[in-house]
């Protein structure tokens, strides 16, 4: 919870408004291209609202529903206006965040036509460089609660709003200029809105962008509003969390939230990278700030706590501030007396979540069991996650206990007091008779009972555990209850939804069907790996386009380029991290369709600094037939820096050649060779020459665009690339 300090007395229901902001620019491009398509029904224009009333609708909140689009300065926004409707007693609680996705590939045309982006890839945050800003995607939302409220709730407490507001700078020099007058008067009504001396403030998360006039605008905007009460100088530091992921835009303010949060949690103010120069058009020293460019303890004098502000100030106009402090409980709270039994329950969509989830949960509370107590963890897990279908419950009496019975669960050795089950559904118990088994169970403290009818799919009322008696609403009751703490969260199964740019019935989906499995990829069907070797098995089409398409003499036969991309894309999952860089390669013995589907085996083994890949088949006699090997070098045995710095200056290479032609000239050649290139090969647009080098423009054919974004190297691209090479050599 990030809550209201000075919340009105009271409240109308227990209404929950969302406000989410939410840059809508890229969604309605990508809106609008799907409906021109054709794929949907709706106007282009009709849907940006459906990103919060979605939330309020799933979880059926009743309270206020709005997006907010007021660019940069969007999740800010929203933190202020749910503040306020909590105040105005609007709503109980709200959910506040922000979201910013870069959709479609227009709104990245559109930054970069207009100049607007940064050229050497940094965000350089009050440091030197002026030429753009570095694009960030992010989602964040935060629950705000009226304090009182949280405490009486046993919420884990982040922080306080404790001043916000927000304006329109109105005219300036022009649409999109900062205009720093307007920027100090909405940082002096937040400080006024709170009661605020800026000499309390001891953290400043800047708006920061990276733009040498924006962030000197910024400076000027807080001298002017400081200004007006202190002529303290140097005293608060000032940063940037654009300097690390880049401007989220409407999910910006949220962003910066979420650092000043983890700031208070771990009591040290990060560093704001890329600015090892200052920005010239700022005067730090003449200033009440300075630059925090390294890790540093956050310390305040005794007495005073830990308070940060933080700016956001949208391309158009509209500026938001927020001032935020650390959450001290008042007094240390009571820690509950530890019953002998505890129950500890775990739930998940599938097995597979369950035992990563169980996982996650050990690893945590073998690592922070000295600072957790058992009830704290217990009434966590039972009080404050969704009950899922695959369910866990166990006994236990200590942290000591719970580590040890999860480990020997993942394990798959025998576990006393631990019962895993499978609920249908959740049955809602109606009517006094039926109730009465369960007030029973509650008042013997029957947990045995109580999880049985758990994994029967029945909606328990777990904190009743935790109360003397059945009058377990009252204040003292609640002030018995445990602390909620933060345990680590959902394992998401992070799985890929690719918007293709043609329909879902295209040939990509049909070629899956044919293989009968759900494939990882459109080249490996499954992780087939053991305890002895990594293995992944794919399961080739004689259908599918890699071989109608790839024909030599009238044979079906597999694309060398497809080898690299099976072991590009298993070493991804297998190293769980990006292959960055293929050396050593080699096509030992083609694989031909003559016998219809055929099935090939990928193994990686670590090799020093390398990864290794053999691809291989079994004869008619199960020997083993190597096709395909090579070494694979993973991003962080890399130097990227120096892979990147060699760039090709490809028109003046362009220039120089005087043979120039167009794909149907060698796709004609290369049918006279045998070569049978079908759709899917033709690649090869424009061709350009010379006696040294070559170059060609490369284009995937439409039918192929499905599933496009699947593969890191497209085997009509990398065939392509080779078919090039080919191509001059026939030149020469």
């Amino acid at each position: 919870s990030l809550v209201q300090q000075h919340p009105k007395a009271g409240s109308k229901s227990a209404d929950v408004g969302v406000y989410v902001g939410i840059t809508t620019n890229s969604y309605n491009m990508l809106v609008a291209d799907e409906w021109a398509r054709g794929h949907l029904a709706a106007s282009p224009s009709s849907l940006p609202w459906s990103i919060a009333n979605r939330v309020s609708y799933f979880f059926d909140f009743q309270g206020p529903s709005m997006p907010v689009d007021s660019a940069c300065s969007s999740s800010l926004v929203a933190v202020h206006m749910a503040s306020e409707a909590i105040r105005r007693q609007e709503c109980q609680a709200a959910i506040a965040g922000g979201v910013n996705l870069y959709l479609h590939p227009g709104k990245y045309h559109s930054l970069c036509a207009k100049g607007m982006l940064s050229n050497d890839g940094m965000c350089n945050s009050f440091g030197v460089g002026d030429d753009g800003f570095v694009p960030g995607e992010g989602v964040g939302a935060m629950l705000l609660k009226p304090l009182s409220k949280a405490e009486a709730d046993h919420d884990h407490i982040y922080g306080l709003v404790i001043g916000s507001a927000f304006e329109h700078a109105g005219r300036s020099n022009g649409y999109s200029a900062p205009n720093p007058n307007a920027q100090a008067a909405v940082i002096t009504q937040a400080l006024h809105s709170g009661n605020i001396h800026p000499e309390t403030v001891n953290y400043i998360e800047g708006h920061g962008t990276g733009t040498s006039l924006g962030d000197s605008m910024e400076i000027t905007a807080l001298n002017n509003a400081f200004g007006k009460l202190t002529d303290k100088k140097q005293f608060c530091p000032i940063g940037s969390v654009k300097a690390n992921l880049g401007h989220s835009e409407s999910a910006a303010g949220v962003t910066g939230i979420a650092k000043i949060l983890l700031q208070f949690k771990h009591k040290h103010i990060a560093p704001s990278i890329h600015a090892e120069e200052v920005n010239p058009n700022i005067n730090f020293a003449d200033s009440p700030f300075y630059l925090q460019r390294e890790l540093t303890e956050w310390n305040v004098p005794e007495g005073t706590t830990r308070r940060a502000m933080i700016n956001s100030f949208g391309a158009g106009g509209v500026n938001a501030c927020v001032v935020l402090d650390e959450y001290i409980a008042p007094t240390p709270a009571p820690k509950p007396n530890e019953r002998d039994l505890q129950v500890f329950v775990l739930s998940a969509k599938n097995e597979e979540r369950l035992r990563e989830y169980a996982n996650k949960m050990a690893i945590f509370i073998a690592a922070n069991r000295d600072d957790l107590t058992l009830s704290e963890v217990t009434y966590t897990a039972l009080t404050g996650r969704e009950a899922m279908t695959e369910r866990l419950a166990v006994i236990v009496g200590s942290l000591d206990e719970l580590h040890s019975k999860l480990t020997e669960w993942l394990q798959q050795r025998p576990v006393s007091n631990l019962t895993r089950g499978k609920a249908q559904t959740k049955r809602v118990r109606k009517g006094k008779a039926i109730a009465a088994d369960l007030l029973e169970m509650y008042s013997n403290h029957d947990v045995f009972g109580l999880i049985d009818k758990w994994m029967q799919g029945d909606i328990i009322d777990w904190a009743r555990l935790y109360v003397a008696d059945a009058a377990h609403d009252s204040e003292v009751q609640q002030q018995s209850l445990p602390q909620k703490v933060s345990l680590p969260t959902y394992p998401l199964a992070k799985e890929r939804h690719w918007i293709g740019d043609v329909p879902a019935t295209a040939p990509a989906a049909t070629t899956q069907q044919a293989t009968g499995t759900a494939a990882l990829h459109p080249l490996l069907s499954h992780n087939s790996s053991t305890l002895q070797s990594v293995n992944f098995t794919s399961l080739l089409s004689d259908t599918a386009f890699y071989a109608e398409d790839h024909q030599v003499n009238d044979e079906k036969i597999f694309p060398g380029a497809g080898y690299v991309e099976m072991a590009c894309i298993a070493g991804n999952i297998a190293g769980e991290q990006s292959v960055a860089k293929i050396t050593d390669i080699v096509w030992a013995a083609p694989v031909s369709f003559k016998q219809g589907e055929q099935r090939l085996q990928t193994e990686l083994k670590a090799i020093g600094d390398a990864v290794e890949y053999v691809v291989t088949s079994l004869d008619e006699d199960y020997e083993k037939v190597v096709h395909s090997e090579g070494r694979l070098y993973f991003a962080d045995k890399v130097d990227m820096t120096a892979e990147l710095a060699h760039r090709v200056p490809l028109k003046a290479l362009q220039e120089q050649c005087p043979m120039q032609r167009n794909g149907t000239y060698y796709y004609r050649t290369f049918k006279e060779f045998g070569f049978g290139y079908g759709a899917g090969f033709q690649t090869i647009q424009e061709f350009y020459g010379n006696e040294q080098y070559a170059i060609t423009k490369l284009k995937v054919d439409d039918s192929l665009m499905a599933d496009f974004e699947q593969y890191i190297l497209h085997p009509s691209l990398i065939d392509g690339a080779l078919q090039t090479v080919v191509g001059l050599i026939g030149s020469v």
